[in-house]
């Protein structure tokens, strides 16, 4: 590690690495991201992040590239948890064969506009296996 962490750009810490075998590849696992708010998180939006991890089916609807039209997918097989704190909210999405939730659809469900908050949005760690 000592000699790729020069290599990083500026403002990226490296934590950890490993060697893998020729030919040998790893995949993104589990994502984490984080909105930060400006004050303390409300109570309502406590009490959605509560409702979401309840629900065990939660649908968004996707446009298909290169099609005028559109397909319903659950993310909540996805969505491997979602925690409220005093002034943010964190997530971790599972990266799964068929694709895995997108941000703004976190942001949705969690009765936010994602065009108001999606800029506030930070991916904190992706996890390899």
């Amino acid at each position: 590690m000592e000699t790729l962490a020069p290599q990083m750009p500026a403002g990226v810490m490296l934590k950890s690495a490993r060697y893998l075998q020729d030919g040998s590849t790893l995949s993104p696992q589990r994502a984490c991201y984080r909105i930060q708010f400006d004050g303390p998180v409300s109570e309502a939006l406590r009490e959605r992040v509560t409702e979401l991890l309840a629900l065990e089916r939660l649908e968004v609807t996707r446009n298909v590239p290169g099609q005028n039209a559109e397909r319903s997918i659950d993310i909540r097989p996805g969505l491997l948890e979602v925690t409220a704190q005093e002034d943010r909210v964190e997530w971790t999405l599972a990266i799964l064969p068929q694709g895995a939730a997108r941000p703004g659809e976190v942001i949705g469900a969690l009765g936010l506009v994602p065009a108001d908050w999606l800029y506030r949005v930070r991916r904190t760690a992706v996890h390899f296996g």
